[in-house]
């Protein structure tokens, strides 16, 4: 220990002795000073067992920790799902990055020659055939798009109205009447 550091000590002790000479016994009222003590200390038990504020406060406490813990952990998940997405959109732009570059220098001879072997040159039969192809689709697809849930509902109440024998036919069903 320094020198400084006994003599700080040496003077906070002398400090006090002074001050408790200062003190007159006849202040002190000890049976008060015992009462206060013992309020204190039930108001302490009191607010410490169940039900009590403290008690209350401490349990809010223990849960808003809880809470926060778990906030902390979906947090954390969020953001290595994030730096993974991340990740994986980069990857993806460099990938298409590099297919634009290669898309633009088109196809070489030699691969053009090898495709039209394997798979032929297509003529102008096969296009136009193609072509055909393409616009019945589409005229079907419009075609289903006009069909409405009335023309449906419409259809469907032709069907009930046809007597059962009729409506047994149309189905494929053969109606005979058995008599014993």
């Amino acid at each position: 220990m320094t020198a400084r550091k006994f003599l700080n000590i040496t003077d906070r002790q002398l400090r006090e002795w002074q001050e408790l000479l200062t003190v007159r016994w006849d202040r002190i009222d000890m049976p008060r000073a015992r009462h206060l003590l013992k309020e204190h200390e039930q108001s302490l038990r009191m607010l410490e067992e169940d039900g009590g504020d403290l008690a209350q406060a401490r349990e809010r406490w223990e849960a808003a920790k809880s809470r926060a813990a778990n906030v902390q952990g979906q947090l954390t998940a969020k953001r290595e799902l994030l730096g993974a997405t991340r990740s994986d959109l980069k990857r993806a732009q460099t990938n298409q990055e590099q297919a634009k570059s290669n898309s633009v220098a088109g196809m070489t001879d030699e691969v053009r020659s090898r495709l039209t072997g394997r798979i032929g040159s297509p003529d102008d039969g096969l296009l136009d055939q193609l072509d055909n192809l393409e616009s019945d689709q589409q005229r079907h697809e419009s075609r289903l798009c006009q069909v409405t849930w009335e023309e449906i509902d419409e259809r469907l109440a032709r069907r009930a109205s046809l007597r059962p024998e009729a409506a047994a036919a149309l189905a494929g069903v053969d109606l005979k009447v058995v008599s014993s």
